[in-house]
């Protein structure tokens, strides 16, 4: 595969193959836990922007929403863009906000009204 690369594709493949062989289970660890993390970032700031929509506190929680995703996704960014912040510094900045979104989330999701349920004999609603 690799026979027809330039010598400018061969030194990027070699320094991509060098990087992957220096991984170790505790990097591919944190990798995966920083998936979970931001997936449940992302969900919380869904319910979030979500009663937003409904309009409880819109201006309010649409602000609350942004800024917790900026808090928590701007230090892996400052981390992957080389500025000198530590992994676990940036990890735990995400997991802390992602806390936070959770809770708030958690509590907006409680307040909402509950919609009300139809038997199945019910045949007009």
């Amino acid at each position: 595969m690799t026979a027809n690369y330039t010598e400018e594709e061969m030194a990027s493949f070699n320094a991509t193959l060098a990087y992957m062989q220096s991984l170790t289970t505790f990097d591919c660890v944190l990798s995966l836990l920083e998936v979970f993390v931001r997936v449940a970032l992302l969900m919380a700031v869904s319910v979030i922007v979500f009663t937003a929509v409904k309009g409880v506190d819109t201006r309010k929680n649409l602000a609350v929403a942004a800024c917790l995703q900026f808090v928590s996704l701007t230090p892996m960014g400052w981390h992957q863009t080389g500025t000198g912040l530590p992994l676990w510094v940036a990890e735990v900045m995400m997991l802390l906000g992602m806390a936070c979104a959770v809770i708030y989330a958690k509590r907006l999701y409680d307040e909402l009204p509950v919609p009300r349920r139809y038997s199945r004999r019910t045949k007009y609603l």
